[in-house]
């Protein structure tokens, strides 16, 4: 947990809110302790949001690159 703090740039974290391969717990320390992070949660989607819902995760990520 300690090293997450040591990231700086601006940090982008998606979670599917069915995801089984990391649990909310483990999503949460990644936001609190990234300093300059943005927690997006995509409902009804599990591990590949990409693939589950590409237009919405497509059109996040440009925002955030914008």
């Amino acid at each position: 947990k300690e090293n997450l703090k040591n990231i700086k740039n601006e940090t982008l974290i998606i979670w599917g809110d069915k995801d089984t391969s990391y649990n909310f717990d483990q999503v949460e320390t990644l936001n609190k302790n990234i300093k300059n992070s943005c927690l997006e949660i995509f409902k009804d989607c599990a591990h590949n949001v990409h693939l589950e819902k590409p237009e919405e995760f497509n059109k996040l990520i440009k925002n955030f690159l914008d």
